[in-house]
């Protein structure tokens, strides 16, 4: 197995697959699918509908805006570079996957139960992210959510270096969930996020909207 360090002391599992066995399928994410062992390249799937398993799949340069994927399974899986703007996201299970350099704006993302889960530079600005339940670590790294919701559970989340600016947070759970180096400035429902790690800096940034989110009045 193949960690990647995040955020100093914690790791999370990387998707495990060789690219050299991976065998090349087309784009064809319509009706049930099954991919194993496979690497889809390019290919415009815009607005389709389906749901399906992806399992040791490599997904590159393939574009899913306005896309409809429900009853996924995603395991062993990296989606590289691709379009996700506005599409709907609607994943049972999550184990060891990663999202790179994806543009997702306006993406709708509802995850059952997330294990090792990772977002590395993506664009998610204007998304709704809802994920029931966190087992393991998921991370978000370099990633922009400006006017973006994430709902459900973000205990053991780590956000590194992320832009929250008009983001709206609406946490049930927020144990051991870390910031590091985010941007807070312009975020609201920061009182659901109880449990979570803050710095000195981070704390000093949303005083104002913290103690405005509590009920209290500043004269």
């Amino acid at each position: 197995m193949e960690f990647r360090e995040v955020a100093g002391d914690k790791s999370v599992r990387r998707p495990s697959f060789d690219v050299a066995d991976l065998v090349d399928t087309p784009a064809d994410f319509h009706a049930d699918f099954t991919y194993d062992d496979v690497r889809v390249t390019g290919g415009d799937q815009t607005g389709v509908s389906g749901d399906g398993v992806l399992r040791k799949c490599l997904v590159t340069g393939v574009n899913l805006t306005e896309a409809r994927l429900s009853h996924l399974d995603l395991r062993d899986t990296r989606f590289a570079d691709v379009e996700l703007s506005n599409a709907t996201l609607d994943v049972n299970t999550v184990r060891a996957v990663e999202f790179l350099t994806c543009r997702a704006t306006g993406l709708r993302l509802a995850i059952g139960q997330a294990t090792d889960l990772y977002f590395g530079d993506c664009k998610l600005d204007y998304a709704g992210i809802e994920i029931t339940k966190v087992k393991g670590l998921t991370v978000f790294e370099g990633c922009s959510f400006r006017d973006a919701r994430l709902f459900g559970d973000l205990s053991d989340t780590v956000f590194v270096d992320c832009d929250f600016a008009g983001a709206d947070f609406a946490a049930q759970r927020a144990e051991r969930c870390e910031l590091p180096g985010s941007r807070l400035v312009g975020a609201r429902g920061l009182l659901t996020l109880r449990g979570a790690r803050l710095t000195r800096d981070q704390a000093i940034s949303v005083a104002d909207v913290l103690a405005t989110e509590a009920g209290l009045v500043i004269v």
